[in-house]
């Protein structure tokens, strides 16, 4: 090892995402394990929509000599590129950003250039979830889908077109529900098409667990499947879901950090690491009973070793 001064890593998180908290354990405790004398850390956590605090904030940490910046998610990942390229960039490893060529954050996975490297999450194959969903069939027939059209560069809205092809081929009726970024939108979304569907299901990337979890007691309220993104999903209310592990992202990404300092790695040879997710699918049977879902699919969903099967609605509000 050739650095003779500690590392100071700063972590930028959200504050109400869970993915974010649980990749910010596994990457501290990598840390924390690591030789002494090598690495400090700060975390900062950002409430969700204040960008420019968020920036400002960013480019304090680099006038205050952190030497690397370890962004998690799309979000803390783009305001972190835009903040340090005022200053001409400044080494950066990303966690958990699922389009971080159509982002801008890097040149290319093999050769990343500049000054951005990281591990890149892949979506779940559509034909996954559509094979999921069948199943649940005969019971759900129709879906909607609510997404935010501006949200992971415009991949959301690609996917529900294909998806609504996908699902017609199994006689799955599908409805798309551009929304703003409000709870108000996407409850008079939901309204709209209440009486017309079965399930909403909700996309990787498109909502924090917080947004998921509003929407479950909706589904609730209204006898409706909700399928959730990420294991988190089903605690706050889903149910099913459809999740990743995130621990290797998280050992990835301090592997990256190793690379670049104490073997003086420069941060545009690291290449990125696509980190193709663990895919599993839950279902909460506490949930299923609660929209009066058929008990004898119940039984089917619980004695099929494909799934995974929880029995409590954890967070439920009765």
């Amino acid at each position: 090892m050739t650095s003779r001064k500690k590392c100071r890593v700063a972590i930028l998180m959200l504050r109400d995402n869970p993915f974010h908290k649980l990749t910010v354990t596994y990457f501290i405790d990598c840390l924390e394990n690591a030789p002494p004398d090598i690495y400090e850390y700060s975390i900062i956590m950002h409430t969700y929509g204040y960008e420019l605090a968020l920036k400002n904030r960013i480019q304090k940490l680099f006038l205050d000599k952190y030497d690397v910046l370890i962004p998690i998610g799309e979000v803390c990942t783009t305001a972190t590129k835009e903040a340090l390229d005022e200053f001409g960039g400044h080494p950066t490893i990303f966690i958990g950003v699922f389009n971080a060529i159509k982002l801008n954050l890097i040149q290319s996975i093999e050769i990343p250039g500049g000054y951005v490297t990281g591990v890149t999450r892949e979506y779940i194959p559509l034909e996954n979830i559509v094979s999921w969903y069948l199943l649940l069939k005969p019971t759900i027939n129709s879906i909607v889908i609510p997404y935010l059209p501006i949200a992971a560069a415009g991949i959301l809205f690609e996917q529900v077109i294909k998806l609504k092809k996908l699902f017609a081929e199994h006689g799955i009726q599908v409805f798309a529900a551009p929304i703003e970024r409000t709870q108000e939108s996407i409850f008079e979304a939901l309204d709209a098409y209440r009486s017309r569907v079965q399930s909403v299901l909700c996309l990787e990337g498109c909502f924090s667990n917080a947004f998921q979890e509003e929407i479950a007691y909706y589904c609730w309220k209204n006898y409706l499947l909700f399928c959730g993104s990420g294991v988190t999903a089903i605690s706050n209310g889903a149910a099913c879901a459809f999740a990743g592990e995130v621990r290797h992202c998280a050992t990835t990404a301090y592997q990256m950090l190793r690379a670049h300092w104490e073997q003086n790695t420069p941060i545009s040879t690291i290449p990125v690491v696509i980190h193709p997710d663990n895919q599993e699918f839950f279902v909460n049977t506490d949930m299923l009973r609660k929209i009066k879902f058929p008990e004898d699919k119940i039984t089917e969903l619980e004695n099929n070793p494909s799934i995974k099967v929880v029995r409590k609605w954890i967070n439920s509000p009765e």
